[in-house]
């Protein structure tokens, strides 16, 4: 069990600085659409935020390709939602041959969406993971 989490705590701490890397290769990517973003959207892009009136580029580099699109229409007209899937662990029991055995799977669920009309933002959520 020891090296199991010792094995979690050194994957965790190796994947702290490949978001930054992530980030700098998206705005490299679409240098042109960042270099004409407004300097306050720019600073949220730079530190990974969203704000109202976005557009699909500035969200690609904060964030980074959607896991899934979905289209929708409301009263306000058509609206694209973009879904970013996270994963966490879940416990799950199972009887063996005399006892009760647990183990960990790992179950995804949706951790943020984004909401575009006419291209921009109009507003988005972060969702925390599901409890065990």
């Amino acid at each position: 069990m020891k090296r199991y989490l010792l094995l979690a705590a050194m994957l965790a701490l190796a994947g702290c600085a490949a978001p930054r890397e992530r980030l700098a290769n998206r705005r490299q990517e679409r240098l042109a659409a960042y270099q004409a973003l407004p300097p306050d959207l720019r600073a949220a892009v730079d530190t990974g935020r969203l704000k109202t009136g976005m557009n699909e580029d500035a969200v690609y580099i904060a964030w980074g390709r959607p896991d899934q699109v979905l289209q929708r229409g409301s009263a306000a007209g058509e609206e694209t939602v973009w879904l970013y899937e996270g994963s966490y662990l879940a416990e799950t029991r199972y009887w063996g041959r005399r006892h009760l055995h647990s183990a960990y799977v790992s179950a995804g669920y949706v951790r943020a969406e984004v909401v575009f009309a006419q291209g921009l933002v109009t507003s988005w959520r972060t969702l925390a993971a599901p409890p065990y």
